[in-house]
């Protein structure tokens, strides 16, 4: 996820009152009367917490017992049934698709992987599984939503890029819901303003992201969004507005002074400071 993100849905969270530890290491559990007592360590430093219940969120193991895959010849490990790219198995007319596969734990996913398998097995359509698009959503109050690299990734990557923000705080929809809190961010490269990936954090945040998961499906652009009509007011205009931002980007003084001389207007071009929300 993306670290400006996380940072802002950590303050969010810590501001309803819950308590966040990171880097923590649990050592030990144990029960003591009605009170359940953890021994974690952070970064060298022991600590205790007493509480009455504890939630254990260590993912799943794949239900395989029933299955019988060994006389079916399917491999198979304790993560669960190796799939290729278009989710074929080791035997070559079975398909496994979903949790059993222990690949991803979403259902967009199984649902993605049974169109590639029914689409494979049926109709023999040379397709395979799209994890570079894949759109992961925590279903926080506010949701946290992201698609694609993040600035981190792109940066290791040696990709040339810009990055546009918009705020929920001047999103009227957002206003009048009375849920400022959140932010809008697309990753664009550099020249032709193709959408590489996006992060969004507030309220739906998880609709907002199947735009972005259109976009890059299809290689849009800021421009295509910029003239897509969005109504108004909802959450989803905040994908126009961002387009918005790129276009303020773009339009320098020298752009508008070529402008001038060519049409014959007049006028002093406006400064926009670096970091304007329109």
């Amino acid at each position: 996820m993306d670290e400006e993100s996380t940072k802002l849905l950590q303050e969010s969270l810590r501001g309803e009152g819950l308590v966040i530890k990171t880097d923590a290491n649990v050592s030990k559990v144990t029960q003591v009367d009605d009170a359940i007592q953890i021994c974690y360590d952070i970064k060298g430093s022991s600590h205790l917490l007493e509480t009455n219940a504890l939630l254990l969120a260590t993912g799943r193991t794949p239900n395989l017992k029933s299955l019988n895959l060994d006389a079916a010849g399917v491999r198979y490990n304790s993560q669960g049934i190796s799939v290729s790219a278009s989710c074929r198995t080791s035997t070559r007319h079975i398909y496994a698709v979903g949790d059993v596969t222990g690949l991803y734990g979403t259902t967009h996913m199984a649902e993605h992987m049974a169109h590639i398998a029914a689409g494979r097995a049926l109709l023999k359509l040379p397709r395979r599984l799209d994890t570079k698009r894949e759109p992961v959503v925590v279903f926080t109050d506010p949701e946290l939503a992201c698609i694609g690299p993040t600035e981190a990734d792109l940066r290791a990557a040696g990709t040339s890029f810009d990055t546009q923000r918009f705020p929920y705080s001047h999103l009227d929809r957002a206003i009048v819901d009375e849920v400022p809190t959140g932010l809008i961010k697309v990753f664009t490269a550099r020249r032709s303003g193709k959408i590489l990936g996006a992060t969004v954090l507030g309220a739906r945040a998880g609709e907002l992201i199947c735009e972005y998961a259109l976009a890059l499906r299809t290689g849009a652009t800021m421009r295509q969004i910029l003239q897509t009509i969005h109504p108004y007011p909802t959450y989803g205009l905040g994908v126009r507005r961002v387009a918005d931002q790129w276009m303020l980007r773009h339009i320098t003084e020298s752009r508008v002074r070529w402008i001038q001389r060519i049409f014959g207007y007049k006028g002093k071009p406006v400064k926009t400071p670096p970091g304007t929300v329109i």
